[in-house]
């Protein structure tokens, strides 16, 4: 009977050994999932902080506002040269900065820093053509290009675009070939006399250019396209009904 007993309180001091290891156990077990899951969800935070302020970093940054133009400029991953983006409302319509925009002819007159033009195919909202370029402190720049466009359409806007493409054209002595360039205008109508064009231009300009210089400047040269290309348009009689006119033939 003694052993019978005693055996009895092994077995009961065994067992609530054995329940308080489990709950041990299980206070531990609870306790790191825990910590581990507040780990992860702080580690996710910081991460998302990160993206945070990497997408803040790229945000326009305004570098002239003068004469009724304003330039901004934002580095861009993957890029040397910071991007820019160049607007102006102008007292002309949307048609006239269409027709100023895709006539290839006035290219030389109001595009910054032009050296050399030639025209390889003019057709009916697609066009063609080389062009070289002056870069400053380094050597000049040329590439082959296309422009694609949707004219002045019923919802007020236009779009043209550019971009260099591959070409087996000899390249020249002392001048670098840019195969990476992309331009965009958007034009939307603001009323019948009245437009607001949007430049916006992405490029890497290849060989070893003064990168802090250029990016010191890159917003000179929109500026001063803009200027030009107001003083020109001032000039010109409008063509709008012509264009519109010819448009709707």
């Amino acid at each position: 009977m003694n052993v019978s007993a005693g055996r009895q309180r092994s077995i009961i001091i065994r067992s609530k050994y054995l329940t308080t290891m489990f709950n041990k156990y299980y206070i531990f077990t609870m306790k790191y999932m825990l910590i581990r899951t507040l780990t992860l969800s702080a580690m996710l935070i910081a991460v998302i902080s990160g993206m945070a302020g990497a997408d803040s970093s790229v945000v326009w940054n305004e570098r002239i506002n003068k004469n009724s133009i304003t330039v901004w400029t934002r580095p861009v991953d993957g890029y040397r040269v910071d991007s820019f983006r160049a607007q102006a409302d102008l007292d002309f319509s949307i048609e006239a900065i269409y027709e100023h925009l895709t006539n290839l002819n006035e290219f030389p007159e109001w595009v910054h820093g032009l050296k050399e033009f030639e025209i390889i195919t003019s057709e009916d909202d697609l066009w063609e053509y080389y062009v070289v370029v002056s870069a400053p402190l380094s050597k000049d720049r040329d590439n082959v290009m296309r422009m694609t466009g949707r004219p002045p359409g019923n919802d007020g806007t236009a779009f043209l675009e550019q971009i260099a493409l591959s070409t087996d054209r000899p390249e020249r002595r002392n001048t670098v070939r840019v195969t990476d360039y992309h331009e965009t205008w958007n034009l939307v109508k603001l009323n019948g006399t009245r437009t607001r064009a949007t430049m916006e231009v992405r490029f890497d300009p290849g060989g070893n250019p003064p990168v802090k210089v250029l990016n010191w400047i890159v917003a000179q040269g929109p500026y001063e396209s803009f200027q030009t290309m107001i003083k020109i348009l001032e000039s010109q009689p409008d063509t709008s009904d012509q264009y519109l006119l010819a448009s709707a033939m």
